[in-house]
């Protein structure tokens, strides 16, 4: 496929996945590289799909594959279920310092906070189908949770 300068993996993953194989599946949400949810394997390095630049791979073809060690659901997709887990077992959290503006504090009661790791709110995570078909909330399991 032609690309831009400005062109991410992600990018390039939506096209073909239009134009090519509508049954492409992979994650992505936020693409400005804040949530890892289109992490992948990139020419051999773990890489964030949306902020990787084709350009900066270098000339010639880019590979892409799912994360390492991890069960794999689907092409691009894989479970984090016990990665999520483990996360939410020691508390990991990002807070904000001392000084922080009120719009970057988020109170620990919040729902946004309390949203369990895993599970999808609807807003928060994005799934391409094996249908090719984009929904808020949806993963691309290959059958129920």
């Amino acid at each position: 496929m032609a690309a831009a300068s400005d062109t991410a993996v992600l990018d390039a993953l939506v096209e073909i996945q239009r134009a090519q194989d509508p049954t492409l599946a992979f994650r992505y949400a936020c693409r400005v590289g804040m949530c890892g949810s289109c992490a992948m394997v990139v020419n051999g390095r773990e890489r964030r799909a949306c902020r990787t630049r084709l350009e900066s791979r270098g000339p010639g073809p880019v590979s892409v594959r799912p994360l390492y060690h991890f069960p794999l659901l689907g092409d691009l997709v894989v479970d984090m279920t016990l990665f999520a887990a483990r996360l939410q077992d020691v508390g990991a959290a990002l807070t904000p310092g001392e000084n922080a503006e009120p719009y970057a504090r988020v109170s620990g009661l919040s729902a946004e906070r309390n949203v369990r790791l895993g599970e999808h709110d609807g807003r928060s995570q994005r799934a391409i189908s094996r249908s090719g078909r984009a929904e808020p909330g949806a993963d691309a399991r290959a059958g129920p949770p």
